[in-house]
């Protein structure tokens, strides 16, 4: 499984000052050692891959132009992306605080870039602007928290 490809590479990290955190296995497994940015990169993967279902089932089910639509494309490419990310995480290093900290910064522009879209799609009636809005609302959310824990996790708050 990818959780396990990389063993050495988390024990690699744990060597170079990652944290490690005590995390109890699933459905009874023994609890395991991982790494802060493990921890970090499986949220985000979990969050994605949850993230494109509901976008793929909103897309699926709800057929209309407007609202669903738009924020079924959003949810999904934004799932599809943050997937993707985590996964290719695997291979690189853990981000510095420097990048963690412009990266929360992204955060919080993406609600506010989200709010802006809900405000004009309400003023102009533009359904589709709303939807794509209130899609983009829990990405960032989501976003901003998950890198706030890993700058708890590291000490760099």
């Amino acid at each position: 499984s990818w959780w396990n490809a990389s063993t050495a590479s988390s024990r690699a990290r744990r060597r170079n000052g990652e944290p490690a955190l005590r995390v109890d296995g699933p459905l009874g497994a023994p609890p395991a050692l991982v790494t802060a940015f493990d921890a970090h990169l499986v949220r985000i993967a979990v969050w994605g891959l949850a993230s494109l279902l509901v976008g793929a089932l909103v897309l699926v089910r709800r057929r209309d132009v407007g609202f669903w639509r738009h924020f079924g494309i959003q949810a999904a490419a934004w799932g599809a992306v943050n997937l993707v990310l985590a996964l290719a995480g695997r291979a690189g290093s853990p981000p510095s605080a420097a990048f963690l900290w412009v990266n929360v910064g992204l955060d919080a522009g993406y609600v506010g870039v989200a709010a802006t879209l809900i405000l004009t799609g309400r003023r102009f009636g533009a359904a589709g602007l709303r939807g794509a809005g209130w899609a983009i609302v829990p990405q960032g959310l989501f976003l901003l928290a998950a890198d706030l824990l890993y700058l708890a996790e590291r000490n760099w708050t």
